[in-house]
């Protein structure tokens, strides 16, 4: 199977795939032929749409399973599906049980662990990206929908804005009902939802399959771009079919975006491109609205603060406190502790430590911490009373977009703001801050105004005894420095 192709027949085109090196192409009926290094995007009208996947050699049937060919929609979501093969075993099909949302892309996963007869495996997974396109122009209803805002304009008080939206030829203008707020700059990337009513709603928030990179380009080679951002963090991404490309209020092609340029991108399922904004920032001058943007958007998509000097980017110094953490595990090795944690900004890796100083403050089995790392890769844990840190313990009152409001201490109330990669655990179980809702008991650590690192406690209020009810009392009192108990499942402060 190594030697020979494997055609993919989908619909409309045809897709070859060479091994051992997976050069991938789609052919389609305009006769142009597009490489594109291992994702294919096609569309569809047709919301229960079977698609046939062809191979020159007979299939192992045993391998033909959902674990090998399956479809997942942008939310991640893995859709049921039917598999057939065919007689001679080297077509198979795949078609949804229940039809395809319209205006919604999906993707058909092909592992490599599919084996020929002769049990040979694929060298490489092969990727379809697909939309179900409605016929109308119309937007789905309640669903996020990323844009990029051109225009703007008041009209008897009320806000209007013209937006490109990828896969759509022409900007579309819309009433703004709610998030106007969001709208203050001239031309920004947003994630908007189409109301019922054909107005809109702006969000100041990321959902799992959608997320905000704001960073440079270190490298731009076909399909594909590599950002980096945050903390010297680099990312390679696919460049969608449709990607809509804006600087300031001047559409680009995605062919203008060179080496080392300043971008913001929006990511759908953090795998493909689905929008661009250049920077035509001045590195010289912190004061130029363009540079000022992007240093804003930079913190608010990485949590990280950033300037030029000189001419060149650098991070603003981190304190000596400055590492938020969540403990996951400890153990002593040789009379030493040692912990695992997963730390803000490190991606979800836990890293172990062995800890130098500071083990009174990890008595507890799972908990947030700040840190100091020390030049021999050892922490220093830290009882956290910075300027510019703080850990609040409390009863969440409010969710609403980004933003969390938080009651501490003797029943003050703060609204924070969640940095976008924001640690989020309940116990040793890594959550979301979508997973956080009103009436949770939470701890949080904010720095600089941004929530870094979130605790959900899974408490029982009916008993003080319960473990976990335990340790936010503790919590709450070393946070607020207020005794408080439960009485008849309610948070009471003691005299």
């Amino acid at each position: 199977m190594q030697s020979k192709l494997i055609k993919v027949l989908l619909m409309i085109a045809m897709v070859i795939a060479t091994l051992p090196n997976m050069n991938v192409y789609a052919e389609e009926n305009r006769g142009g032929k597009n490489d594109f290094s291992g994702w294919i995007e096609l569309t569809t009208q047709d919301r229960d749409k079977e698609w046939t996947i062809q191979f020159d050699d007979a299939l192992n049937e045993d391998t033909v399973t959902s674990d090998n060919i399956y479809i997942k929609d942008s939310d991640d979501n893995v859709i049921k599906t039917k598999l057939s093969i065919s007689s001679d075993e080297k077509a198979v099909t795949i078609k949804p049980v229940v039809a395809y949302n319209p205006n919604k892309r999906y993707y058909i996963y092909v592992s490599k662990n599919i084996k020929s007869d002769k049990n040979v495996k694929l060298e490489k997974e092969i990727n379809i990206s697909f939309r179900v396109e409605v016929k109308d122009d119309n937007e789905p209803i309640d669903e996020e929908i990323i844009g990029y805002v051109v225009d703007k304009w008041t009209k008897s008080g009320e806000l209007y804005v013209k937006i490109a939206i990828p896969e759509r030829e022409k900007e579309v203008e819309y009433l703004v009902e709610e998030g106007q707020q969001y709208l203050e700059r001239d031309e920004n990337l947003i994630v908007f939802n189409k109301n019922s009513d054909g107005n809109i709603e702006i969000k100041d928030t990321y959902s799992d399959n959608i997320k905000m990179y704001t960073g440079i380009v270190k490298d731009k080679d076909g399909h594909f771009i590599t950002i980096e951002y945050g903390n010297d963090d680099k990312k390679n991404f696919i460049i969608g079919k449709d990607v809509i490309c804006y600087e300031e209020d001047m559409k680009k092609s995605v062919s203008n975006i060179h080496k080392n340029e300043y971008i913001r991108i929006v990511v759908e399922n953090d795998a493909q491109i689905e929008a661009i904004k250049r920077y035509a920032l001045n590195e010289k001058d912190t004061n130029d609205y363009e540079t000022k943007t992007f240093l804003e958007d930079y913190k608010h998509d990485s949590g990280i603060s950033a300037t030029f000097k000189n001419g060149e980017m650098v991070l603003n110094e981190i304190s000596s406190e400055g590492n938020i953490g969540y403990v996951v595990d400890k153990w002593r090795k040789g009379g030493d502790l040692y912990v695992a944690i997963d730390s803000y900004g490190s991606e979800g890796k836990k890293v172990e430590y062995l800890v130098a100083k500071g083990e009174e403050y990890i008595k507890k089995d799972e908990n947030l911490i700040v840190f100091m790392k020390n030049s021999d890769k050892s922490i220093e844990i830290k009882d956290p009373s910075s300027e510019d840190i703080k850990m609040y313990t409390g009863v969440v009152k409010n969710k609403d977009d980004n933003y969390i409001t938080v009651e501490y201490g003797n029943g003050k109330e703060e609204d924070f703001r969640v940095a976008s990669n924001a640690i989020c655990y309940e116990m040793d179980y890594k959550t979301t801050i979508g997973n956080i809702d009103k009436k949770d008991y939470v701890r949080i650590v904010v720095k600089n105004g941004y929530v870094e690192g979130l605790k959900r406690y899974d408490l029982d209020v009916n008993n003080i005894t319960n473990r976990e009810t335990e340790l936010f009392l503790n919590d709450y009192e070393q946070d607020s420095g207020i005794n408080a108990t439960f009485k008849n499942g309610k948070l009471t402060m003691e005299n």
